[in-house]
């Protein structure tokens, strides 16, 4: 068991920490703008961290396979994501997005079997392929009426759905997005 305290630190470079895999903790502290590719990849037992709220930009594969994780909330701040950033994080329950996000970028929560709640900010304009491809608990999606497209296998493999809303501004859905 261990944890990282990070004050100070601006930036943290490609794979810095990935498969450090007794990890539990994280303390960002404050000013850390940037988590570049694969920074914490399959970090699998890391259970407790929260996004810096200075926090802008998550790359590719940021968090991927990262099991311990339950939630997480990205920050106000966070104006671009990489691809598959929470791929794989198989215990995730809960995810919540800032009010910046205008995209949630291809395979950003595929294979989080667990996840079952997603709160979507106002800003999305776009679901891209298979963000939540195989989210198989998740229950009940409340797209915002900003979302204007919503892209190939979006949500293929979700079983649990119970209801769907789908904004009013949507005018383009991807092949297979809603596949069972």
């Amino acid at each position: 068991e261990s944890t990282i305290i990070l004050n100070g630190i601006k930036y943290i470079g490609r794979e810095a920490f990935s498969y450090c895999f007794n990890l539990t903790d994280i303390d960002f502290g404050d000013g850390i703008t940037t988590i570049d590719y694969r920074s914490f990849f399959d970090c699998e037992n890391l259970t407790n961290m929260t996004l810096p709220t200075s926090l802008t930009y998550l790359s590719h594969g940021a968090f991927s396979f990262c099991n311990g994780l339950t939630s997480i909330d990205i920050p106000d701040a966070v104006i671009s994501m990489g691809n598959y950033v929470f791929y794989g994080c198989e215990n995730l329950k809960y995810a919540s997005f800032g009010s910046s996000l205008e995209s949630v970028p291809v395979q950003t929560f595929a294979e989080c079997k667990s996840i079952h709640s997603v709160r979507l900010n106002e800003s999305l304009t776009s679901i891209d392929d298979e963000a939540f491809h195989n989210c198989r608990c998740l229950i009940d999606l409340d797209l915002p009426d900003n979302v204007k497209s919503i892209g190939n296998s979006a949500f293929k493999g979700c079983h649990g759905f119970t209801e769907i809303m789908i904004g009013d501004g949507v005018e383009s859905i991807g092949n297979r997005a809603f596949e069972s």
